[in-house]
């Protein structure tokens, strides 16, 4: 009888060592097939092998983890997912993005993260699974995991960086709390680096930090939000943040210069439309010359700018001309930073904008409610002191001879997004009268810009010549 309880303890402790030694290994496993964790960066090291023991990173097929690769979308979620424990179980049976299918190996991350409101695709149908993280992306994806949706509406460790107006508006809330929290430091004492690509070395080390400081990070969010101010029309603050980055727009502008006499003052006319992408834009224009009683169409140019260049035809031409001195952007009267509705130094200061929250107007059959702004020229002093602190004598005269107004409405649906947005200005002195109004529409809208084809370009090096 003895014998037989030996016999049966020897088994149960050699079965115990071998599960543990099992266990051991696939804890190791990871740590130990990483071949080139040496050419990690040394304050990274650590947290990566902290995180592959964990099997929250793996390597790739040859056992690398590439530390200094830009992490992709699919990676970047994939991680998080797993360091949260995030369930991916419950998943759906059919894809909610067309680049994500059910076979690939992302799937049910993607799924979970999108669920859980970590991440939104690029479009409602693409998640853009191979598309390479920013840090400022990066950092939104920290921040929407931990739950936090903190408005700030001062931005204390952002006004500090010399890099502060590269961050994106819909991104400027999660990089103040990551700065403030300690959950990401900046590339330097000075810089952030926001479009600068996050590295799979940096995001591991934000991972470990986050798992082992998860507590006091959710303290620090619970602290800033006793302390902030209360953001006013939350979902108008949501919708200037989330701007999509493509739309149509219409657009219409006059130019008055007096005369000595009413036969002798000048009007031009420009009318618009097209549509945008970020910086770039494709659009028709039109100008119109008035005088006295006679009007006259001046010009019709199809216009494209691309990566900084700008392309130009007029009507029934073939031939685009390229500017390279911004000689046709003078002339026609448009850059296409002066038509993107970038709405970034609105929210630097939107608490302290006069605001008006007005009536529900239906627009293509969707309930949106109405918010106007209107700022005069003391108003836009008062709020952007620093842009005024070095003016010189003459330019302060010129300001102060000028009536300057700006006028603005936005139309936010129930999804908290743009529906429309209207832009007016009005300035107006002793010898000149300008009006500018351009509309926002179909804000999202899928759309390629691209330069013309080569052998239809004219390159313009000293002048224009229409």
């Amino acid at each position: 009888m003895v014998t037989k309880f030996y016999k049966d303890l020897t088994k149960i402790l050699a079965s115990i060592l071998i599960i543990g030694f099992a266990l051991f290994n696939a804890e190791t496993v990871n740590a130990a097939t990483l071949q080139d964790i040496d050419s990690s960066s040394d304050y990274a090291k650590q947290a990566i092998l902290s995180l592959a023991d964990k099997d929250i990173i793996t390597g790739d097929g040859n056992g690398n983890f590439n530390p200094q690769n830009t992490v992709t979308r699919a990676e970047m979620i994939t991680m998080i997912v797993r360091a949260l424990e995030v369930d991916t179980t419950d998943v759906p049976d059919t894809p909610t993005f067309q680049d994500i299918p059910k076979t690939h190996w992302a799937y049910n991350y993607v799924e979970a993260a999108y669920r859980e409101g970590i991440v939104k695709g690029l479009s409602k149908d693409t998640f853009g699974k191979n598309g390479q993280c920013t840090r400022e992306q990066m950092t939104v994806m920290f921040v929407r995991s931990l739950g936090i949706s903190n408005k700030n509406s001062k931005f204390t460790n952002i006004y500090n960086l010399a890099d502060k107006d590269m961050i994106s508006s819909w991104a400027k809330d999660a990089v103040e709390f990551s700065l403030a929290s300690g959950l990401m430091n900046g590339t330097s004492d000075a810089t952030f680096s926001p479009r600068g690509n996050a590295q799979r070395q940096q995001v591991a080390v934000v991972i470990h930090r986050l798992i082992n400081n998860k507590e006091n990070i959710l303290e620090s969010a619970n602290e800033t939000n006793d302390n902030s101010e209360d953001i006013k029309y939350t979902e108008l603050y949501e919708a200037l943040l989330n701007i999509e980055e493509s739309a149509t727009f219409n657009m219409s502008s006059i130019l008055e210069v007096k005369g000595t006499t009413t036969e002798e003052t000048v009007s031009i006319k420009n009318i618009g439309n097209g549509v945008l992408k970020g910086t770039d834009l494709k659009m028709t224009s039109t100008m119109y010359l008035t005088q006295k009683d006679l009007t006259i169409p001046y010009l019709t140019a199809d216009i494209i700018i691309v990566d900084g260049k700008l392309f130009a035809k007029e009507a029934g031409s073939d031939i685009w001309v390229e500017s390279t001195d911004n000689d046709l952007a003078e002339l026609i009267s448009i850059e296409s930073d002066d038509l993107s509705p970038n709405n970034d130094e609105l929210v630097d200061i939107y608490n302290d904008l006069p605001i008006e929250k007005g009536e529900t107007v239906e627009i293509g059959g969707v309930n949106t409610t109405k918010y106007t702004l209107s700022l005069d020229m003391d108003t836009i002093m008062e709020l952007y002191p620093e842009d005024f602190n070095d003016i010189d004598t003459d330019t302060q005269e010129i300001i102060d001879n000028m009536n300057l107004i700006y006028n603005m409405e936005f139309y936010v649906n129930e999804q908290n997004k743009l529906q429309k947005q209207i832009f007016k200005s009005h300035m107006q002195n002793e010898e000149i009268t300008s009006d500018l109004v351009i509309e926002y529409t179909d804000f999202g809208i899928d759309v390629e810009i691209t330069a013309p084809s080569l052998e239809n370009i004219y390159v313009d090096t000293k002048e224009v010549i229409m």
